[in-house]
C-alpha cells in the first residue's frame, strides 16, 4: 500500500516560547491526542475505493473559510464510525469532488465496495451524518453478504427483526465453500425480511455458544438467545429453508392431531413421532420450535411427525410431564429421554429408532396396556445414573432380535415403585410376562446368552391350555428344528376360527405329551409361503 506522509506540525514562536519546556510539552501531547481526519490526493483515494470496505470522502475546498467548521464536525465522529469499520478521509481535490457530484463543496461521498452514495442532509449535524453512515441499509453492499463487526453488529441488531449471522474465519478451509454457497440464498432471504451479515470474530461467536467455524446463528425478537444452525453447511437449500422456518414456524407446521384420528394413526402408522405438549407452557413451545427443523428430515427417513395437546391420549399412554416425545412403531411406543431442545439429538434418536431394533422405553399405562395385549413380555427394570445397569441393558441389546425371532417383545422401563409389585428390591431386574403371568429372573443378567436360553426355554415359554401364538420368523425357525409340528392357519377376523381355536385348545396337551409342537399363526403371507390356500387350516408337518 502506497504511503502518504502527513504534514508535519510545526512549533512555532506564534504558538509559544520554545525555551520554554511546559509550554513545548503541553503542545507535544496535544498534537498526540489531535484525531485530525487524514488528507488524501486522487492516488490513495483510488487505491481507498479499492481495497476499504467503508470509505467516507469529505469534500472541501481550501480557501473556504466553513471548511474548518465543518470538518470539525466530522471529526466528533471519526472514531466512533471507525468503530464500525467506516474509514474517513477528506480531500481538497475540486475536479475529484465535481466527478462524485459536487461543484460547489462541501460534501460527503461514502463508498461501498467502490460503489458511491451522496449525503444530501445537514453536514454541521454530525450525528445525522453518523446515523447515515451506518445505517444498515447504506452499509449494505448489493448481491453480497455485508461483512461486520462487532459495533456495527449491535446497530443491525437493533434494527433488523430477523438477522442470520454466518461466523467464519479467513484461518478456516471450509470457511470459503460454505460462505459461497450461502451468496447463493442471500437475495432469497433478504426477501423474506431476513437480514444476513458475516463476521469473522472468534470471540463474539463463543460469546453466543458458537465454537467450530464456520455457523451459522439465527436472532429473532421472539427469543432472547440465538439459535445455531446444526444442520449441512453446504447445502444452500436446507440453510435456506430453516431459516424460512426460523422466522415462521406456522410455514412449516408440525400437524397437530387430536382423537380416535391420532389413536388410529399411531396403530396404522409403521413409524411415527408424536409430541405430547400443553397450552401456557414456555419449554413446550420453544422445544416445538426447535423441532419443526426436523419435520422435513423425519419425513425422508419414512417418519411421520406429529403433535398434540389432547391429554386423555397422552394419559393413556402414560403421558403425565410435558413435553414429552413418543415414537411408536407398529403401534409399540417409545419415550425419548433425552434434551427435547436438541433438535439433532432427538433426530439421530428417531433414525436409529426406525432404522435399528432397540429395546422401547415405556411407561407404567404403557406396560400395563402391553402385559393385556402381549403374549411374551419381557420388562428390563432399572433405575437412571446406574452403571450396571447401563451396561447390561447393552447386553440385551444383543439378543432383541433373536427374542423377536421367537415372538418375545422386550421393552424397558423405569419405575422403582412398580417394580415392589414383582417383588423386585434391587435393580436391574428382568420380568418375564407369558399371557400376563410374570416370571422374574433370577439368574446372571450380564450373561445375556444365558438371558436368552431362559427367555426361550420351553418350560417358561409354556402357556397352560393354550396353543403358543407364533409370528412368521418363529414359524420358520420351527419348520426347521421341529420333527413333528401342527400349525393352525387362522384370521383374527374370523369368527368360525375362534371356534374352532377353542376345540383345539383341548387337545393342545395330549399333543404335547406325544412330542408334538402345536402353533397358531393369524398369517396370510406365511399361509402362501407353505401354500396354504384355505383359511382356517391345520397343517402336520
Amino acid at each position: 500500500m502506497q504511503h502518504i506522509e502527513e504534514e508535519p506540525w510545526i512549533y512555532h514562536s506564534l504558538i509559544g516560547n520554545i525555551e520554554d519546556p511546559q509550554i513545548v510539552f503541553k503542545w507535544i501531547l496535544e498534537q498526540k491526542a489531535d484525531e485530525s481526519i487524514e488528507l488524501i490526493n486522487r492516488d490513495t483515494l483510488n487505491e481507498y475505493i479499492g481495497t476499504k470496505d467503508f470509505l467516507a470522502v469529505i469534500f472541501y475546498k481550501e480557501d473556504d473559510p466553513d471548511a474548518p467548521r465543518v470538518l470539525r464536525h466530522i471529526e466528533l465522529i471519526d472514531d466512533e464510525a471507525s468503530e464500525y469499520g467506516i474509514h474517513i478521509v477528506k480531500m481538497h481535490d475540486k475536479l475529484m469532488a465535481k466527478k462524485y457530484g459536487y461543484r460547489n463543496p462541501p460534501g460527503i461521498t461514502y463508498f461501498r465496495k467502490g460503489k458511491p452514495i451522496n449525503y444530501d442532509g445537514d453536514i454541521d449535524d454530525e450525528e445525522e451524518v453518523l446515523d447515515w453512515l451506518t445505517s444498515p441499509a447504506n452499509m449494505e453492499m448489493t448481491d453480497h453478504i455485508e461483512k461486520v463487526n462487532r459495533k456495527m453488529f449491535e446497530k443491525i441488531r437493533k434494527s433488523s427483526d430477523y438477522l442470520a449471522v454466518i461466523f467464519y474465519s479467513d484461518e478456516c478451509k471450509q470457511c470459503p465453500r460454505v460462505l459461497a454457497e450461502v451468496e447463493h440464498i442471500d437475495d432469497e432471504a433478504d426477501k423474506a425480511g431476513i437480514d444476513f451479515v458475516k463476521i469473522d470474530d472468534k470471540q463474539m461467536a463463543k460469546e453466543f455458544g458458537v465454537f467450530a467455524l464456520p455457523a451459522i446463528v439465527f436472532f429473532k425478537p421472539s427469543s432472547k438467545e440465538p439459535v445455531i444452525y446444526a444442520g449441512d453447511l453446504y447445502e444452500e437449500e436446507q440453510i435456506l429453508a430453516w431459516l424460512l422456518t426460523q422466522k415462521d414456524p406456522s410455514g412449516a407446521v408440525i400437524e397437530d392431531l387430536e382423537g380416535e384420528k391420532l389413536v388410529q394413526l399411531i396403530e396404522e402408522s409403521g413409524s411415527i413421532a408424536v409430541y405430547f405438549y400443553a397450552d401456557g407452557c414456555e419449554q413446550c413451545t420453544k422445544v416445538l420450535e426447535e423441532l419443526e427443523n426436523i419435520d422435513d428430515d423425519c419425513d425422508k427417513h419414512g417418519i411421520t411427525f406429529v403433535k398434540t395437546r389432547d391429554f386423555s391420549v397422552a394419559d393413556g399412554y402414560g403421558v403425565h410431564e410435558y413435553p414429552a416425545l413418543v415414537y411408536f412403531e407398529g403401534g409399540i411406543p417409545n419415550v425419548f429421554e433425552g434434551e427435547l431442545n436438541e433438535e439433532e439429538e432427538v433426530l439421530q434418536w428417531l433414525i436409529t429408532q426406525k432404522t435399528e431394533d432397540r429395546i422401547e422405553l415405556i411407561t407404567r399405562q404403557m406396560l400395563e396396556t402391553m402385559v393385556e395385549e402381549t403374549q411374551y413380555l419381557a420388562v428390563y427394570f432399572y433405575k437412571i445414573n446406574c452403571n450396571i445397569c447401563d451396561q447390561i441393558l447393552e447386553g440385551l441389546e444383543l439378543i432383541d432380535d433373536e427374542c423377536d425371532v421367537f415372538g418375545i417383545h422386550m421393552v424397558k422401563i423405569q419405575d422403582p415403585q412398580l417394580a415392589k409389585r414383582y417383588s423386585i428390591k434391587t435393580f436391574p431386574a428382568l420380568v418375564y410376562f407369558r399371557n400376563g403371568n410374570p416370571l422374574l429372573f433370577e439368574g446372571d443378567l450380564q450373561n445375556e446368552q444365558s438371558v436368552l436360553e431362559w427367555l426361550i426355554d420351553d418350560d417358561n415359554r409354556e402357556l397352560a391350555d393354550e396353543i403358543e401364538e407364533v409370528n412368521e420368523r418363529m414359524l420358520d425357525r420351527l419348520m426347521a428344528e421341529s420333527t413333528l409340528l401342527v400349525v393352525f392357519f387362522y384370521d383374527e377376523d374370523c369368527a368360525e376360527c375362534e371356534e374352532i381355536l377353542e376345540e383345539l385348545e383341548e387337545i393342545d396337551g395330549e399333543a404335547d405329551m406325544f412330542g408334538i409342537d402345536f402353533v397358531k399363526i393369524a398369517s396370510v403371507e406365511a399361509a402362501k409361503k407353505y401354500d396354504v390356500v384355505n383359511i382356517p387350516s391345520l397343517v402336520y408337518f
